[in-house]
């Protein structure tokens, strides 16, 4: 494939599953299916329903960015361009996301420039709403000595986005990065505008909100998951573990934080009196609804968009 190297993302796909299978192997996998053979239908059935409105949720985000950057593409590209970012969750500090931006170039044509914005918003929503479900957290008691520095990391976050809406400071900006050589071939300056079109405090609001409603989800899943397990957890911890350990994962810049992510994961859960095989089975469980299911939707999205691209490519011979 000319435009993408749509073989290689599947061979780093399968090859990082393999080395996933291989590492779970670590726990006592004999010990997980016989929990997963009592587990309740009506659980299983609650923990897809979690999943797709979570789904959902991110998916609206980008629709909504899309259209306020007044971004035209099919609703049905829209759908396989958003989940062909899963497929990209071995990429370093979710630098994957990136995929979107590279497929509405090479689709629709829309520059860089015009739609990285949307992917650096949906990172940030992402990371200060995980921030606040940890300082959530972290108020009934978790680790509070971490407590200090997500506030401080929360505050600048916040800070970053209040400048970026004041057009005084953009336009300052502005001027004394297009006097640096390098910059100015990146035509920065509908990048800066359009990102202070989406921090406008209620498209900020109503892309948190969104943010929110993913995380609340996904959280959820752990938290069914775990039950579905009969272990103890309630809705509120699982709110605190699920995104602490995702960012632990990220900060690892493994690819998906795979390993460390699941192994923080354990040491939380286990940390709420959960049995050592509860724990192990929900963190397997609750990564491959929340990471593989949706890399391997990501796969088949990539396949779309290739026969698109492809045929794209041949018209234009």
């Amino acid at each position: 494939m000319k435009y993408l190297n749509l073989k290689r993302i599947i061979f780093i796909v399968a090859l990082t599953l393999l080395i996933y299978i291989f590492g779970i192997t670590y726990f006592d996998i004999q010990g997980v299916f016989h929990l997963l053979k009592d587990y309740s239908s009506n659980i299983f059935l609650l923990i897809l329903l979690a999943v797709l409105i979570s789904q959902v949720f991110m998916f609206l985000r980008f629709l909504y960015y899309l259209k306020t950057l007044r971004i035209k593409s099919s609703f049905k590209d829209n759908v396989l361009i958003y989940f062909s970012s899963w497929a990209m969750f071995f990429a370093p500090a979710k630098s994957g996301e990136l995929i979107k931006s590279f497929l509405l170039k090479k689709i629709y044509d829309i520059p860089y420039r015009s739609s990285t914005p949307i992917i650096l918003m949906e990172q940030l929503c992402d990371l200060i709403v995980v921030i606040f479900f940890i300082c959530f957290g972290l108020v009934l008691g978790f680790f509070n000595m971490a407590f200090f520095w997500l506030i401080v990391i929360l505050i600048l976050i916040l800070s970053i986005i209040f400048l970026f809406s004041n057009k005084s400071f953009l336009i300052f900006l502005l001027r004394t990065v297009n006097k640096i050589n390098f910059f100015k071939k990146f035509q920065l300056q509908d990048t800066f505008y359009a990102i202070n079109h989406l921090v406008k405090p209620k498209r900020l609001i109503v892309a948190l909100l969104l943010s929110f409603g993913y995380w609340f989800c996904a959280s959820t899943v752990l938290y069914l998951v775990v039950v579905g397990f009969n272990g103890n957890i309630s809705l509120i911890k699982a709110l605190f573990a699920f995104p602490a350990s995702i960012i632990i994962g990220l900060l690892s810049t493994i690819p998906g934080g795979i390993g460390v992510t699941e192994g923080s994961l354990f040491a939380l859960l286990k940390s709420q009196g959960i049995s050592g095989m509860v724990a192990s089975a929900s963190v397997i469980v609750t990564r491959i609804f929340t990471l593989w299911l949706g890399a391997i939707v990501g796969i088949f999205a990539l396949l779309k968009l290739n026969g698109k691209l492809n045929g794209k490519l041949n018209s234009n011979k």
